[in-house]
């Protein structure tokens, strides 16, 4: 596909302006009556065939489908009909019949309606020209029923980054009703907790659409298939889908949670983080959605190895039923069952307090036990030769002073109050010094407003920290109150901005994730605009780069300061 009207996908003026001030941007009322229209005239095009399918039958094969050239073959029982469809929605007697080889190539005007349907109140519509990939669903019948679904997925040869592919129902993701990627009748669930704290807090990013709406009762079910930068096809999974996030939810690229009903193995991270995992999320880059498109994962990817827990990432091209979706980054979703995929224990007996204290997984003696020692912290004699190791008993100490010169150094300034996890095992504890000994440890969060995005290379966040209350706000007071702790904590800051958090590093990384997505990134602005143009992602990675050039000398003049030597 040639790039030429790709690079016309630039946009100006107020509403360009207004996507760029991340969450704190302006309010435009006056969208919603018209965007809810809008949802209801393109989502009513795209609902689910209302035919019920028929009884699947689980004794009756199921259809394999290969890939030959630009055709694809059905292999079924004889004694069956093979019916298929090409628009993701589930085939029956009703569909088409597969007879013989039939020819793959993308259907244009079926992604294109997929693509013109509004997700938000910022959306905007895609430049023409992108590229499409072929879908096929496919299922074997005889009178008395039909055998499962098989799907197959046949990409374009991006030879740019590794492609995920989802196919559901158009319904689960574009139905006013059902639809889980649109604003649609959101506004009318009154029951839900998004729509009745609207009125209050009318900021377009919390408009109560689709999106907004949590729990198992909005997560859908597809299939995803995993390709290599080339288009080879590589792996395939039923897979449960739900929109993932906080604020960022009413962005226009929703950010997506894959849920697996039982453990997989698919060829990701390069199989440097093992196997079976339970979830992933493809993050659609949050708050710098429309600036790097990769502050969080860049930032991720440094702090690997480092004593604390980080989510590993690797960013990738999404089709959705054949319609090119753009960049996102396909990343560990850290729960109870990825700490305990990582470490070998049972997740049912994991513990994880958020952000200010708000239990995540498990009980409410868990945060009290985290609240209790908080408070035992602050009154502590900090001068005593134990008060290190009293602390080590209870929490990671190496980990948690790793964590703290990370995020300070990283200028991460949507923290400490938020975007941070504790994890604890709460079944029998082993002397052993592991992930088994009881004690909290750390789980690095979102950091898509760090490297700069909110402050030059000379923003203070030392004192960022001490203007904050939470968990981690008490911990650095602790480290504070400690002269054996100021000590240590200023030699592990020195160690990082002489090794993986030194500017030399930092800016090898913003230019390796500078090449990684940028062959891609005229293709995805033309999808979504945003960032507004080519021109303004490099300016804007520009920024980053200058902030990791200069950040490190800052850092050193400002650890002088608070804690000299």
């Amino acid at each position: 596909m040639g790039l030429d009207p790709i690079k016309s996908a630039g946009m100006t003026g107020p509403s360009a302006d207004a996507s760029r001030a991340g969450v704190s941007g302006g309010q435009i009322p006056w969208a919603i009556p018209v965007l809810l229209l809008v949802s209801l005239v393109a989502g009513s095009m795209l609902r689910p065939d209302e035919r019920a399918p028929v009884l699947r039958d689980r004794h009756f094969g199921a259809v394999r489908l290969e890939v030959q050239g630009d055709r694809i073959r059905a292999e079924a029982d004889p004694t069956a009909t093979v019916h298929y469809t090409l628009d993701g929605r589930f085939p029956g007697p009703w569909s088409p019949r597969l007879v013989g080889a039939l020819l793959v190539e993308g259907n244009a005007r079926e992604a294109a309606a997929l693509q013109h349907v509004p997700t938000s109140v910022q959306w905007r519509p895609p430049v023409p020209g992108l590229p499409t990939a072929a879908v096929v669903r496919a299922c074997a019948c005889i009178p008395e029923g039909c055998g499962p679904v098989a799907t197959r997925t046949v990409v374009p040869d991006l030879n740019t980054l590794p492609i995920v592919a989802l196919t559901l129902e158009p319904g689960a993701l574009f139905d006013p009703d059902t639809g889980i990627y649109v604003p649609g009748h959101g506004p009318f669930r009154t029951n839900e907790e998004a729509v009745r704290k609207f009125p209050a807090d009318p900021k377009w990013w919390k408009y109560p659409g689709n999106y907004q709406f949590r729990g198992r009762e909005w997560q859908r079910t597809g299939v995803m298939e995993l390709f290599d930068e080339r288009g080879a096809w590589q792996w395939e999974s039923a897979v449960g889908v739900r929109t993932n996030g906080n604020n960022t939810r009413g962005f226009p690229q929703h950010a997506l949670r894959l849920v697996f009903k039982d453990p997989v193995d698919p060829p990701v991270f390069g199989g440097r983080e093992g196997s079976d995992f339970h979830a992933f999320v493809l993050r659609a880059a949050g708050n710098d959605m429309d600036r790097c498109f990769f502050r969080d994962a860049l930032q991720h990817r440094i702090c690997a190895g480092l004593p604390f827990g980080v989510s590993a990432g690797e960013p990738c091209v999404v089709f959705i039923n054949g319609a090119y979706w753009g960049i996102h980054h396909l990343r560990e979703r850290v729960d109870d069952d990825e700490i305990g995929r990582r470490y070998g224990i049972d997740p049912g007996r994991v513990a994880i307090i958020a952000d200010r204290g708000v239990v995540y997984r498990g009980g409410r003696k868990a945060r009290n036990d985290l609240m209790h020692l908080l408070g035992r912290l602050a009154r502590w004699d900090a001068g005593s030769s134990s008060y290190a190791d009293s602390i080590d008993h209870y929490l990671h100490l190496d980990g948690m002073l790793a964590y703290l010169a990370a995020q300070i150094i990283l200028e991460n300034t949507d923290w400490p109050d938020q975007n941070v996890k504790f994890w604890r095992w709460e079944g029998e504890r082993t002397l052993e010094v592991g992930p088994r000994d009881g004690r909290w440890r750390v789980e690095m969060g979102d950091s898509d407003m760090g490297l700069g995005y909110n402050g030059d290379a000379e923003y203070d966040m030392f004192a960022h920290v001490e203007r904050h209350g939470g968990p981690v706000a008490q911990i650095y007071q602790a480290v504070v109150r400690s002269p054996a702790l100021r000590e240590r904590f200023r030699a592990i800051v020195l160690g990082m901005l002489d090794g993986p958090l030194s500017s030399a590093r930092m800016v090898e990384a913003v230019d390796g994730m500078e090449r990684e997505l940028g062959p891609e990134m005229p293709r995805h602005i033309a999808r979504w605009r945003r960032p507004v143009s080519m021109t303004a992602w490099h300016a804007d990675v520009a920024r980053m780069r200058t902030f990791a050039t200069r950040r490190e000398q800052a850092m050193r003049d400002q650890l002088d300061r608070y804690f000299p030597r």
